[in-house]
């Protein structure tokens, strides 16, 4: 689990940094922070990452959905 979760991580951290403006830094930051949230060990581990995907998708809806201004 531990191998997938940072291969996701990774391209979480891509996807950030492809978009990454002043006005969404924050939102990029809370989405970079979720690892933090996954803790524990066996189904107790595999529950805690079930719900930071959860968050994950939601938030990164919300990051992507984010209007993007030029830059001037």
């Amino acid at each position: 689990m531990e191998r997938a979760l940072i291969e996701e991580y990774e391209q979480t951290v891509g996807t950030l940094l492809a978009g990454l403006t002043r006005e969404n830094h924050a939102l990029a930051i809370e989405i970079a922070s979720l690892p933090e949230t996954i803790r524990g060990y066996g189904h107790i581990k595999a529950r805690s990452a079930e719900l930071a995907r959860k968050k994950l998708a939601e938030l990164l809806a919300r990051y992507r959905a984010a209007p993007v201004r030029a830059a001037a």
